[in-house]
């Protein structure tokens, strides 16, 4: 997921965050990701996560990226409140339990069994709290404004100009009667 301050608008994708500064956690296998399908970003390598999220709030960074479940945990924990998700990166975390291999055959078949018997209603709550994410849609009417300031801009200098013509037509309507006489 991509991490930015509530005031910047949407960042649709990493190559979308080209130009900004983008923090991740050194030795995390997005590290790896970034160098090899995006090395023209300009990466920071930080310490923790938290970190990661401070350093957007503070300004030292533009972009955060990181898991979501990790992320939404860390800004509720720590009470984070200037930061939103603002996107996503198009690797997806497959969590996985591991067992030694030379006692898979008898931890597999327990952990299997204990884990179908938690109800789903636990796997909800488990979810829930750690992905509880407030979504919030919201349109960015930057353009919109940009657009309209041209052209309410554009009208006043056609609306100048024509003025301009008026009285440069009326002054040589002016002049012309007057030579005639």
């Amino acid at each position: 997921m991509l991490v930015t301050t509530n005031n910047r608008p949407y960042v649709q994708n990493i190559s979308a965050a080209a130009g900004m500064k983008i923090g991740v956690v050194k030795g995390y296998r997005l590290v790896s990701y970034m160098e090899r399908f995006h090395p023209n970003l300009q990466v920071t390598l930080l310490d923790s996560e938290l970190n990661g999220l401070l350093a957007v709030a503070d300004g030292e960074i533009d972009v955060y990226v990181g898991s979501l479940l990790s992320i939404t945990s860390k800004l509720k924990q720590h009470n984070i409140a200037n930061l939103k998700i603002n996107g996503w990166v198009a690797i997806q975390d497959e969590l996985r339990v591991g067992v030694i291999k030379s006692r898979s055959a008898e931890l597999l078949p327990i952990l299997n069994k204990v884990i179908d018997q938690i109800p789903v209603q636990v796997h909800n709550d488990i979810l829930n709290r750690w992905s509880n994410t407030l979504v919030v849609t919201e349109t960015d009417y930057t353009l919109v404004r940009m657009i309209t300031l041209g052209a309410v801009l554009l009208l006043l200098i056609l609306g100048w100009r024509f003025q301009i013509s008026r009285k440069v037509t009326a002054t040589l309507t002016k002049k012309t009667r007057s030579y005639k006489k």
